[in-house]
């Protein structure tokens, strides 16, 4: 073979070298962008599985908190459907219950303690039982079976003269509001119907009236 012969197969040669190295990158390249796609498709796969995980949990919750609705509800209308009628309503004033004014747990009647008893005592005056005969009857009548809470307040002056009868402005208070209790009692309304609270000076209604204060409520709870 003739020395230009050799030098062109040489260079046909290198030719081909150089072509079989340049697709074999483009290979490569190509490989790459494929790995590449693959890559985020598994990575979006793998989102879009837990979106659905969670949303199917959600759903799972929503129907399992609706179930529970269901259930209250079901539950409730059948509580209403064997709920005993209502008693009597405490009425007010205004509905034709003569003395008795609004109160936030009803309605209430505040009789002065000075027409109730004599000054430092606790023995009912014949004026304060008329008064409470009218009670009773309301409380037998429009306000049966209604709780009663009978409330004895006095004004703060300290006890002195009836010392040896109480120790205290509470302690007269609460002889005071038992005495209203036992009478409104022996008038015919039912013992468990009544509380009675001792609340002595501290819940005055005028500072510059003592007369005020010194009183006994009774309140009748709706």
């Amino acid at each position: 073979m003739s020395r230009l012969a050799l030098v062109c197969a040489g260079l046909m040669l290198a030719v081909n070298v150089l072509s079989s190295i340049g697709c074999c990158e483009q290979e490569k390249k190509d490989l790459a962008a494929m790995t590449e796609n693959h890559n985020k498709m598994s990575v979006a796969k793998t989102n879009m599985e837990n979106q659905f995980i969670a949303a199917k949990k959600d759903l799972l919750n929503a129907t399992a908190e609706r179930d529970g609705l269901q259930a209250e509800n079901t539950s409730l209308k059948a509580q209403l459907a064997n709920k005993p009628p209502e008693g009597p309503k405490p009425l007010g004033p205004d509905e034709g219950t003569t003395g008795w004014s609004p109160h936030a747990a009803g309605v209430q009647r505040s009789l002065e303690g000075d027409v109730l008893f004599s000054s430092g005592q606790a023995a009912l005056t014949a004026a304060g039982k008329k008064e409470l005969d009218k009670i009773a009857a309301d409380l037998k009548g429009k306000f049966a079976g209604k709780t009663v809470l009978i409330y004895g307040h006095t004004d703060n002056d300290p006890i002195k003269r009836t010392k040896n009868l109480w120790q205290d402005n509470l302690d007269l208070s609460a002889n005071r509001a038992m005495a209203v209790s036992r009478y409104l009692i022996g008038q015919g309304v039912a013992a468990d119907r009544i509380e009675t609270i001792g609340m002595g000076e501290h819940h005055p209604l005028d500072k510059a009236n003592k007369s005020k204060n010194r009183r006994v409520e009774i309140v009748v709870i709706k």
